[in-house]
């Protein structure tokens, strides 16, 4: 029983850690050929922006249900991380038979600092209000 609740408790991280071994996966072993959905020209660049948005906003709701006193400076670890994470994945793709390419990274560190910025705008509205008001 008290296995569940401690699952319960930590689910945004587990979220966030199986998000970054799903990126990974993707990212590596994945390869569109494989797949043919309806497609434009930069759907693989929505692709990684989706991927690495969500990673960082759920890192982004961990870090405000857990750090919201030094806010700021964990939300730039986050994006740091994250963006790092993007590079590192870019640049060992060409061993796993893949090719590193910039505009990839580009996406990556895009949708990492949307992440971002939506968790601060979370933050902002709603969190902070309700520290507020249990304030007064």
């Amino acid at each position: 029983m008290r296995f569940f609740t401690y699952i319960k408790r930590k689910r945004i991280k587990i979220l966030w850690v199986l998000s970054i071994l799903f990126i990974t996966y993707l990212t590596l072993f994945f390869k569109s050929e494989s797949y043919s959905p309806p497609t434009f020209e930069h759907l693989d660049k929505v692709a990684h922006f989706s991927m690495f948005f969500v990673l960082s906003l759920l890192g982004g709701i961990h870090i405000i249900k857990t750090r919201y006193n030094k806010f700021f400076v964990w939300q730039m670890l986050n994006f740091i991380s994250v963006s790092v994470l993007g590079g590192l994945i870019e640049f060992i793709q060409p061993y796993f038979g893949r090719d590193c390419s910039a505009a990839d990274f580009y996406a990556n560190s895009a949708g990492a600092l949307f992440g971002v910025l939506l968790s601060k705008l979370i933050y902002v509205n709603i969190i902070r209000r309700i520290l507020d008001r249990n304030k007064k």
